[in-house]
């Protein structure tokens, strides 16, 4: 959305604003790592929607993801895009000794940010549908 290292936060809000004006947004779920830049701005217009959803928080959406990815036809489209593709290729990921598979953000080799908020929102989107992961088809943009 924004060149460079740089976050774009008015490029941000002005998004979510506009799509918010699109689609019947019943909640926007974030993870306050590293978010507050964003959610702070449109905290008064979309407070009961807010659903702050940590990395700490129980279960994983990877099995699922990885079954979605694997599925023929394939169920979740990436678009290419070259940042996942490059945090892909450092992603680390660990055994909770809940025996749940997680992201490990600290022995991954590259940031994986974006996978990890993607896995977060895949994770609340299960959650929130009574749809089995194998029926969804999302598009991660």
């Amino acid at each position: 959305m924004t060149d460079g290292n740089v976050i774009d936060v008015e490029a941000h809000t002005a998004l979510i604003r506009s799509l918010a004006k699109t689609y019947d947004v019943r909640e926007l779920a974030y993870d306050p790592n590293g978010a507050v830049g964003v959610i702070s701005p449109i905290v008064e217009e979309f407070d009961d929607k807010l659903v702050p959803i940590y990395a700490t928080n129980p279960g994983s959406a990877l099995l699922d993801w990885e079954r979605l990815l694997k599925s023929e036809p394939v169920q979740f489209i990436h678009g290419g895009d070259p940042i996942a593709a490059w945090q892909l290729g450092g992603l680390r990921v660990k055994d909770a000794s809940t025996g749940v598979v997680k992201i490990d953000r600290r022995h991954s080799e590259t940031n994986v940010s974006g996978l990890a908020a993607c896995e977060l929102a895949l994770r609340r989107a299960l959650l929130a549908t009574e749809e089995p992961a194998s029926e969804l088809v999302l598009t991660y943009r």
